[in-house]
């Protein structure tokens, strides 16, 4: 039996949206750029990774934006090549992978025993470090190291059929959706580079973090049928619902009026912004902070129209009865 729920509209009244002018052509590339490494998937088809990043960072130039982009849909690959290779339950088997993975993005060379997914990362390796410092590829590498991690532990969730208690859901969701990589791109695309003080620090890692679970919280609303259709137990709505005894619709709910929190600190912060001598810092400082507003904007409209959690409208979710009850 299939049923649906609602749901809730996601509002940012004062943050700013906009897509690139580049945003077909980086669509075609980054699609092109999958499949000369032969990881065309079905999914990938279906999942317009370039556009979400030409939302994301609509003012970068076409070369840095085709950069940003192809992380994003790397991204999407590595979920995809998880989920092919049946990894998705196996946390030592993921190790290993992600030691590999790890070793290349810090310069290393992939081996021709190595899976595609890590040449495809070499490329991009290659490539973005034409554009960045090498102080930046190792603040880089050690966030990736982050997301990694956190898939692992969701690996082992999955691998134990335990839904993860919502307070360590989402110490590890910040980290599992890999948003911090995608914000540290921000610099990539503006053709900025800002202290590691201040974005590890003050109301930079506050904004950031906020950013995070305003992102991660929507993703874990758009993808729940999705993910409970393939009985994954790594989602918020799920975790609300089962630790907390409500009903699904109440899950949704709930972890909306999480989500308007977030937002309404967000909107605060932004009123309390620091201002800093260097000007050059200050201008930096706000590209940075704008361009965090696009990913958040970016990731809800992007959500509403693809075809990746196969919206109906943007009004509703549809997804197995039994794999709900489990």
């Amino acid at each position: 039996m299939t049923l649906a729920f609602k749901l809730p509209e996601l509002i940012y009244p004062s943050f700013c949206s906009d897509i690139s002018p580049y945003a077909d052509e980086i669509q075609e590339n980054t699609l092109r750029w999958a499949s000369n490494y032969g990881m065309m998937t079905e999914s990938l088809k279906i999942t317009p990774s370039g556009l979400l990043g030409a939302r994301a960072y609509p003012k970068a130039s076409k070369e840095t934006l085709q950069i940003a982009a192809d992380w994003v849909t790397w991204l999407f690959l590595y979920d995809d090549e998880i989920d092919d290779a049946n990894l998705g339950q196996e946390p030592d088997k993921l190790y290993i992978l992600h030691s590999e993975l790890l070793s290349i993005l810090r310069g290393n060379k992939p081996t021709q025993e190595d899976w595609a997914i890590a040449h495809l990362l070499a490329n991009w390796r290659d490539r973005v470090s034409c554009y960045v410092s090498r102080d930046w590829m190792e603040r880089y590498s050690s966030i990736v190291a982050l997301y990694l991690e956190a898939n692992r532990w969701e690996a082992r969730n999955r691998k134990l059929a335990i839904v993860p208690e919502v307070e360590n859901y989402i110490a590890m969701r910040s980290f599992s959706g890999a948003v911090y990589a995608c914000f540290a791109l921000i610099e990539l695309a503006e053709g900025i580079e800002l202290p590691f003080y201040i974005l590890e620090s003050g109301v930079a890692e506050r904004l950031q973090r906020l950013a995070c679970n305003i992102i991660c919280w929507s993703n874990d609303m758009f993808s729940f049928h999705r993910e409970r259709n393939s009985n994954d137990v790594n989602n918020l709505v799920y975790a609300v619902h089962k630790h907390q005894d409500i009903d699904l619709q109440s899950a949704v709910i709930k972890v909306q009026a999480m989500h308007d929190k977030e937002v309404n600190k967000f909107e605060q912060l932004l009123l309390e912004l620091p201002t800093y001598k260097s000007l050059q810092i200050q201008d930096n400082f706000l590209q940075f902070v704008k361009g965090i507003q696009y990913w958040i904007t970016a990731n809800r409209d992007w959500s509403i129209g693809s075809t990746r959690y196969e919206q109906f409208g943007s009004a509703q979710f549809l997804f197995s009865e039994t794999a709900s009850l489990k």
